[in-house]
């Protein structure tokens, strides 16, 4: 190394080229044993049917995830028609103003075109889980 004279100090070590050591490499053999071990697992998970790979799997994730929406959207039609009902009341019993009146109004035409929506949606929904279903008959055949 050089200091600010220009002389050489030669009792430095020079820095050494690479990767640093940590001490904490894996011998051939080990490195072996873990690459063994990830491969006996993945057979193992597709034997089981457990695998991200496993056509019965994803569909049956599908599945249950259509079922969720179909739930989410009877919730929502549920909430919807409660509230027209509790506005509908209100109206009959006289204690609604005009712009209550036209709330309800809309609210009701809100739920119509949601209603509608959710019809066809569910439908769709119905169509997809049959159509999964038919796919899971036909894997399950084949197995």
């Amino acid at each position: 190394m050089h200091d600010q004279a220009g002389t050489i100090d030669i009792h430095q070590p020079k820095k050494q080229r690479g990767r640093p050591v940590t001490g904490q490499a894996k011998s051939n053999a080990d490195r072996q044993r873990a690459y063994r071990q990830r491969l006996k697992n993945r057979q193992e998970e597709q034997k089981s049917g457990i695998g991200a790979k496993n056509p019965l799997s994803r569909l049956e994730k599908r599945l249950e995830n259509l079922e969720k929406i179909i739930l989410d959207l009877s919730g929502c039609n549920q909430a919807l028609q409660q509230q027209i009902q509790n506005l509908s009341l209100q109206l009959d019993s006289g204690t609604v103003s005009q712009q209550q009146a036209d709330h309800k109004t809309e609210i009701s035409e809100q739920h119509d075109s949601l209603l509608v929506v959710a019809k066809k949606e569910n439908a769709r929904l119905k169509e997809q889980i049959k159509l999964y279903l038919n796919e899971l008959q036909a894997l399950n055949d084949c197995i």
